[in-house]
């Protein structure tokens, strides 16, 4: 059974962050790759902070803008298939065989269930998992220890201003 690299990233609006870099070395490597995509979960305070605007749309009579406050940052089925298929292209571009697969499981859950299932040799943590401070240096810490195979995280690149 071939073995994969693990690509992580949240369903979110940058999801392709650090895919050709996930490309690229599973196409050094010679490996396919495998590219998770986690639901992102909300904190309590934004979680609080939405709930607080819904209402206050509600109470003015305005449920529309309730409704689209509270189901915000939820991925609609057609947006996941353009996702998908937009990932499935670069990876048949970059001559690298892809599969992808979704969670809503919380991150590290996610990433040890597609381990195990996937035949996985390496996990590559997208930039939307690891920049501006998403993943704790506690929860990275512990994945490390926990995990079977080697973890890599994938920087976004620093813009000249």
């Amino acid at each position: 059974m071939r073995r994969n690299l693990l690509f992580v990233t949240y369903q979110n609006e940058y999801f392709d962050d650090g895919l050709t870099y996930a490309i690229e070395l599973a196409r050094t490597l010679d490996k396919d790759l495998s590219v998770l995509l986690v639901q992102e979960k909300k904190g309590l305070m934004e979680k609080f902070t939405d709930l607080m605007a819904a209402s206050a749309f509600a109470e003015a009579c305005e449920p529309d803008a309730a409704i689209q406050i509270m189901d915000e940052g939820k991925p609609s089925p057609a947006s996941d298939s353009e996702k998908s298929a937009r990932t499935l292209r670069k990876c048949a571009i970059g001559g690298v065989n892809a599969a992808i697969s979704k969670s809503d499981k919380e991150l590290l859950p996610a990433i040890r269930y597609a381990v195990k299932q996937f035949n996985i040799e390496m996990v590559l943590l997208g930039p939307t998992v690891t920049g501006d401070q998403r993943l704790s240096a506690r929860e990275l810490n512990k994945l490390v220890k926990s995990a079977t195979t080697p973890v890599v995280t994938i920087a976004k690149h620093a813009t000249a201003a």
